[in-house]
């Protein structure tokens, strides 16, 4: 395989990389949260809840206590990072 020997090519090839990551990240972000609210929704979350937040899900869980085998928000939160892994492979 050899390499472009201009420059201009590999500026081309800079550009659509950064324009397909433009678009990757984030719809992958939006689907990430879309599943996260769907399965807060589907699991009975409660948003008036002071632990569900629907602004910042499915970002923010408490580290120390994380644990999806005890349901509620970590499960929720765990179940969308692989569903939407899953989802853009």
């Amino acid at each position: 395989m050899s390499m472009p020997t201009s420059s201009s090519g590999s500026e081309d090839d800079t550009v659509v990389i950064l324009r397909k990551l433009g678009l990757v990240v984030p719809g992958f972000y939006a689907l990430y949260y879309v599943i996260a609210v769907v399965l807060a929704l589907a699991l009975s979350l409660d948003e008036r809840d002071d632990d569900f937040r629907f602004v910042e899900m499915p970002f923010y869980h408490d580290g120390r206590t994380f644990n999806p085998a005890n349901g509620g928000l970590p499960r929720v939160t765990w179940l969308s990072q692989v569903n939407a892994h899953a989802r853009t492979r």
